[in-house]
């Protein structure tokens, strides 16, 4: 009897004493562990490692969670969801073979070393408190979605595999992309950048900068451009003639002039949004293809021969302080005044189909012949053009 229940004692203490537990001391975590079947209860801040070492896929939403400490055992761990919990920190350093990282709306969240984190593909960090963030060690990164967050920098230039990139809504001012020529989709929405180089993209697809100060792009070699938002920018105009496979475009600012869409396949064109109050210039290659599903300004018009070019210099503000023209609306007759510096080339007057309808060479011109309606006005100094809706009663 001696012999059996020194067995069973040793027994005991062997298994007792050779089993690994991992320490969680969250309450909330412990207690998802218990949910998921992982620990059996009741809460006492340990897991059996065993339990944890081998899963590779954990998800834990909305679960107030504020420390997962523990996560460290999950060693073969290739997917984490902690979307929606009140943590500050987060030690990844030992989940080597983390894929996929989901930290979104973890709003108390402000830093996270993902320096040990190399096979990384895909992280989703949305709408939370980071301030910084450092991917330079992840170069197998292919998806990085950290929109609405607070960084005011972000260095991707190791991350040549990206194919996606958002980051609306942050306080960057400035990114370079110039080592991402694989990026299929890039948002930097209301992020407060000045500019953009986009020319080394060559695979970009899908492109969203509306709602920056950016007064001039390129996209001349983004030939793959299938759809573009750019609202509330300070562009005045915007070439398109290169982007044959243009789907869908959102465009307009205030001084917002034109747009050329001499692709030759406009037809191509499903959506065009503009705002309400834009003046634009639309050029396309032929007005028999503009689509009936199209939505310019009221104010916009058609033509085969917008000139670009020249009429980006037309809202400057220069112009705006240094040219006067009145009465507006008229019944007739309209003068233009210049400042002394300032010498008259020309006056052109357009109907809303872009059609030119009358020309002048004086500052005092008569258009009561004109049916009454609203037009376009181009008046061309010796210092560029200048545009200017006007109203005939």
């Amino acid at each position: 009897m001696k012999y059996y229940l020194l067995h069973v004692f040793c027994f005991l203490f062997l298994s007792y004493g050779f089993s690994q537990n991992t320490y969680v001391p969250d309450d909330n975590f412990e207690q998802r562990l218990i949910d998921l079947g992982y620990d059996s209860g009741p809460l006492d801040d340990y897991v059996l490692t065993a339990n944890i070492n081998t899963v590779t896929a954990f998800v834990v939403p909305d679960g107030n969670v504020s420390d997962f400490t523990g996560i460290e055992d999950f060693i073969a761990l290739e997917l984490f969801n902690c979307y929606n919990n009140d943590i500050t920190s987060l030690d990844l350093s030992q989940n080597i073979n983390l894929e996929h990282l989901h930290a979104s709306y973890c709003s108390s969240l402000s830093s996270i070393d993902l320096g040990q984190n190399m096979a990384l593909k895909r992280i989703d960090i949305w709408n939370s408190g980071l301030t910084s963030l450092d991917i330079s060690q992840n170069i197998a990164l292919t998806d990085l979605n950290v929109p609405n967050n607070n960084l005011t920098s972000l260095d991707i230039t190791q991350n040549t595999a990206l194919t996606r990139l958002h980051v609306k809504g942050n306080l960057l001012n400035t990114i370079n992309v110039t080592q991402n020529p694989n990026l299929d989709y890039f948002n930097c929405e209301s992020t407060g950048i000045t500019s953009i180089d986009v020319t080394d993209v060559t695979s970009l697809r899908y492109f969203v900068f509306s709602n920056n100060n950016i007064t001039t792009i390129d996209l001349s070699q983004n030939a793959n451009l299938e759809i573009v938002y750019c609202k509330n920018t300070d562009l005045i105009t915007i070439d398109l003639s290169n982007n044959t496979l243009l789907k869908r475009l959102t465009a307009g600012s205030t001084g917002f002039v034109c747009l050329n869409l001499d692709n030759g396949a406009t037809w191509r064109l499903q959506t065009l949004q503009l705002n309400a109050d834009d003046i634009v210039c639309i050029r396309v290659s032929n007005i028999d293809q503009v689509s009936s599903y199209w939505s310019p300004s009221e104010l916009s018009y058609y033509s085969e021969s917008c000139d670009c070019v020249e009429v980006v210099l037309s809202v400057d503000e220069f112009f705006d302080e240094s040219i006067s023209v009145y009465p507006n609306p008229t019944f007739g007759e309209i003068a233009i005044d210049l400042e002394q510096n300032i010498q008259l080339k020309n006056i052109e007057i357009y109907n809303m189909h872009g059609e030119l309808v009358k020309a002048f060479i004086t500052e005092k011109i008569k258009i009561e012949d004109l049916s009454t309606g609203i037009y376009l006005m181009k008046i061309s100094t010796d210092k560029g053009a200048f545009m200017k809706k006007i109203i005939k009663k």
